[in-house]
């Protein structure tokens, strides 16, 4: 599984990417841990099985402040 990270929603502007295998001894659960971010910043991610692609999805870190900039998200693959 690919993800990718972006500051726009065409996803030209990326920010950053990876990859990741998914295990059964892990429920076929991926997590990835996305570093780096801007606080209070929008950014866009999709991912990408095979020839499969994932809607683009819209997130927002957290203002500065007392947390590190991270987000989190949920996926369903049918």
């Amino acid at each position: 599984m690919g993800w990718t990270v972006a500051t726009d929603e065409a996803l030209r502007n990326i920010v950053t990417t990876g990859v990741a295998n998914s295990e059964e001894a892990h429920d076929l659960t991926v997590k990835f841990d996305v570093t780096g971010l801007e606080p209070d910043t929008t950014y866009y991610y999709f991912f990408q099985v095979g020839d499969e692609s994932s809607p683009v999805g819209r997130t927002r870190t957290l203002p500065e402040g007392g947390e590190d900039p991270r987000f989190a998200m949920y996926s369903y693959a049918k």
